[in-house]
């Protein structure tokens, strides 16, 4: 089974715009950061939409572009395109490097890697095996999981403290300012001294009983926002394609 490819035409439509937007805001100091995609380019597309409306510069991933979604093939596009500076996540991980992963997946993910193995396009499965378990950048550290286990460590809002604030006061992080992390696709921010913990939640599978696309606006405020997207697109191409049916359904529930 397949479903029919996102034309270029539209998806080069859409890295036209957000490009324009990040040049026009070129010293705007804003930046956004989304994470946990999964696959599901209904939900990066809108995303990606409402950015382009929030005069920012830069954007930044926290990692798991693919992973348990229809629409593996756009998802990297976009961002490859973009030329997204991307940390790996768990399921990037898994889907370019069979067998080497140690992190234990549930089957419904584990059945969908595998698929995505098999459909994913050699040259974008280049691409996302290339991303760095962390990134640093002028007072800014990025990783899919926690500084301790890059791709496997879930942290909660809880936690944060005590795993960052440790980090912070290490010869690696204490120059740091502002730390993202994913994984969880619970969002939050926390204030630890005068850094700052960030976790943008999930753009492609949200999982804090809100059904609506997550990501982070960060200036001189940190901000969450939630996005609106065609969830019945993404549920109804998961079914089209034969891929596990919690996976359609828990879209509605943001569970």
């Amino acid at each position: 089974m397949s479903v029919e490819r996102v034309s270029r035409e539209e998806l080069d439509s859409l890295v036209s715009n957000v490009q324009e937007s990040r040049e026009k805001n070129a010293k705007s100091g804003r930046i956004a950061l989304i994470s946990d995609i999964h696959s599901n380019y209904w939900a990066l597309k809108a995303v990606l939409e409402d950015i382009s409306q929030s005069g920012v510069e830069e954007i930044f991933c926290a990692g798991d572009v693919v992973g348990y979604g229809p629409r593996p093939n756009e998802c990297c596009y976009l961002l490859k395109t973009l030329q997204i500076p991307t940390v790996m996540g768990n399921h990037d991980y898994s889907v370019t490097f069979p067998g080497k992963s140690e992190f234990e997946f549930n089957s419904e993910a584990e059945l969908v890697n595998i698929w995505t193995r098999h459909v994913l396009d050699k040259s974008l499965q280049e691409w996302l095996s290339f991303p760095p378990f962390e990134y640093r950048n002028d007072g800014l550290y990025i990783v899919h999981g926690s500084p301790r286990d890059n791709l496997g460590e879930y942290v909660s809002k809880e936690k944060s403290e005590g795993i960052f604030g440790k980090f912070f006061e290490s010869e690696e992080g204490k120059d740091l300012k502002l730390a993202v992390h994913g994984h969880t696709h619970l969002p939050y921010i926390k204030e630890i001294g005068d850094r700052i913990v960030v976790n943008p939640g999930s753009v492609g599978q949200p999982r804090d009983g809100n059904p609506r696309a997550s990501y982070a606006l960060v200036n001189a405020e940190t901000e969450l926002k939630r996005v609106e997207y065609d969830i019945e697109k993404t549920a109804g191409e998961i079914r089209e394609l034969l891929l596990p049916e919690k996976l359609a359904s828990r879209l509605f529930i943001g569970g």
